[in-house]
């Protein structure tokens, strides 16, 4: 998602394997939003799936929508990576 979307401001993303705590978050994050597998996505504190749900808003082009509908006044941007932006961050990593 975030080599697709410019999100302003930008997510903050937690490796729950690299996190000392990883193992307590995602036991929070199975009572708070029904889901323990990876990728959880939360916006405002409310999870709007994984993997398989950010690629259907992607796909379906009702992603910036969504974040923005959800993110209120907090999001002050989203916008479509262009493809070449994309393929440059993905070299990067």
């Amino acid at each position: 998602m975030l080599d697709r979307y410019n999100i302003e401001p930008k997510p903050h993303v937690v490796e729950l394997d690299e996190h000392p705590l990883g193992d307590k978050l995602q036991a929070l994050l199975a009572d708070m939003t029904g889901r323990r597998t990876v990728p959880n996505i939360l916006v405002i504190g409310k999870s709007i799936g994984g993997g398989d749900q950010m690629q259907e808003l992607d796909e379906s082009g009702t992603m910036i929508k969504t974040l923005k509908s959800l993110g209120g006044t907090r999001i002050t941007s989203v916008k479509r990576s262009s493809p070449q932006t994309e393929v440059r961050r993905r070299r990067r990593t």
